[in-house]
């Protein structure tokens, strides 16, 4: 979404837009939360996440669901590159709007076949082969549309958004 940014207050970040999508080399990070949904794909490199007291170990090809208010911060051990795709979730369905769980997404008739099998409690998911290919071509596909004011840009990012999700859901 155009005009997209984050701001942070009182250890709070909180997002002005949609969605905001970012590739970015990793820093020492405060514990934050925020008001959205993160999602982390991690390019090249090494490091550690910490989701609400739990430790995950980072590397390609890993992504991490970050929920809402999940107290989390980042470590890098080897030049870890990554991208953030920060979503508000009325993006992926209107109805969700005010909604303060990410996992709520799996009330949306689209995603409810995965009710059952995602395990809430395990945010950080590994891809390897083909599957790890195609989530890297959406996340591309998502970061070279985003901000663009040509026609359809935005139905992009939200198609390949609605790919990514199942990809991570199941």
């Amino acid at each position: 979404m155009l005009n997209s940014y984050i701001g942070y207050r009182g250890g709070v970040f909180f997002m002005n837009g949609d969605y905001h999508i970012v590739r970015q080399k990793a820093r020492a990070q405060p514990p934050h939360t925020h008001d959205f949904i993160e999602i982390v794909y991690i390019h090249s490199g090494r490091g550690t996440h910490i989701i609400d007291g739990v430790q995950y170990p980072v590397k390609h090809g890993d992504i991490l669901f970050i929920n809402f208010k999940s107290n989390h911060r980042a470590f890098s051990e080897r030049e870890m590159i990554y991208t953030n795709i920060l979503i508000k979730p009325e993006t992926i369905d209107g109805s969700l709007r005010g909604n303060e769980n990410a996992f709520s997404i799996l009330s949306i008739h689209d995603f409810a076949e995965f009710e059952h099998a995602l395990n809430k409690d395990n945010c950080h998911i590994s891809f390897s082969g083909e599957e790890r290919n195609l989530v890297e071509s959406l996340i591309n596909l998502m970061e070279a549309e985003n901000g663009k004011t040509a026609p359809g840009s935005n139905l992009i990012v939200h198609s390949a958004l609605n790919i990514l999700l199942p990809l991570i859901f199941r």
